[in-house]
């Protein structure tokens, strides 16, 4: 096993700003939480396009430049609803997880593992299941979007349904974090230190990432609310409101049971309720606008401190 030696986090960022105290459950991580990988496989459908490439480098004078068409781009060509559905199983990988390392891995708390892996199978077995029954089709599908594109395409810019078949696939798995406590962990004090500094970095990102889940669809909708109603940028979806709802639970999910962030989570559901069961007079009365923006403001205020700033 291998890891990075970062610089250590300093424990305290600006004024009234600091990083999870030495108590938090994100210090202790291996004890919460596992890791899990998720490996996805698409089709590639970008071809090169060299009837518009050469058009391009005419045009502007410039032969260096490359020009690529997508496959299926027609959103009614059922290919493209698959491979858009199948982005799904991605989003909803890295909603109910936090960071671990770029690119990898990403933590998963113990408590979600049931809920994680349930969910995932289900989305996963529902994309095996209509690519069954579309691959038949497979054909048809492919010439209804050569037909859409034109002259410029070709059979033989399209996978062949074996390919296809092949290169759609999805795989997860689960693993332990580090710990440096680990008989398996016979290293040397220095690199000892460099592990654990590592271990605390991702357990302050983990942090963050639970943080922003909550923090940014609150600034949205206040980016709306503080807007004059019948101005421009004043109107707003109900979704912007449900959307918080919905963060409050999924960051309860991940908290590790860090209180500060419970708290703050129970404290936004609770001011984000009301306005839910009556969006209309935040679009129809200044008044309570105002009013929903103040207390709104307020929560925010408070949340600021569980950034680590960085």
């Amino acid at each position: 096993m291998s890891f990075q030696e970062t610089s250590s986090r300093k424990q305290h960022g600006s004024e009234g700003n600091s990083v999870p105290s030495v108590t938090s459950p994100f210090k202790s991580l291996h004890n919460k939480a596992m890791l899990v990988k998720l490996t996805c496989r698409a089709p590639n459908l970008s071809r090169r396009d060299a009837q518009a490439e050469s058009f391009v480098q005419d045009k502007l004078k410039d032969t260096s430049l490359t020009v690529s068409s997508q496959l299926f781009r027609g959103k009614e060509n059922a290919v493209r609803q698959l491979l858009n559905d199948a982005g799904g199983v991605y989003a909803y990988h890295t909603s109910h997880t936090m960071p671990w390392t770029d690119r990898g891995p990403r933590l998963l708390p113990v408590s979600q593992y049931h809920v994680y892996s349930e969910k995932m199978r289900k989305l996963i077995r529902s994309l095996e299941n209509r690519a069954v029954k579309l691959l038949p089709d497979y054909s048809r599908y492919v010439q209804a979007d050569i037909a859409a594109r034109g002259e410029r395409a070709r059979l033989e810019d399209y996978p062949s349904q074996d390919a296809f078949k092949a290169s759609l696939a999805f795989d997860f798995f689960f693993s332990p974090l580090p710990d440096a406590q680990h008989f398996l962990f016979d290293i040397d004090k220095e690199d000892a230190d460099a592990l654990k500094r590592s271990i605390e970095d991702a357990g302050v990102a983990a942090r963050d990432h639970v943080y922003s889940q909550l923090h940014d669809p609150l600034l949205h909708l206040l980016k709306r609310l503080r807007v004059k109603i019948g101005k421009e940028g004043s109107i707003f979806r109900d979704a912007s409101l449900t959307n918080i709802v919905e963060a409050c639970t999924l960051a309860e999910s991940l908290a590790l049971g860090d209180s500060e962030l419970l708290d703050t989570a129970a404290e936004l559901r609770k001011a984000i309720r009301p306005l839910v069961l009556n969006p209309e007079e935040l679009r129809e009365s200044p008044a309570s606008r105002a009013k929903a923006v103040k207390h709104l403001e307020e929560v925010a205020a408070k949340m600021s401190f569980l950034s680590s700033g960085e």
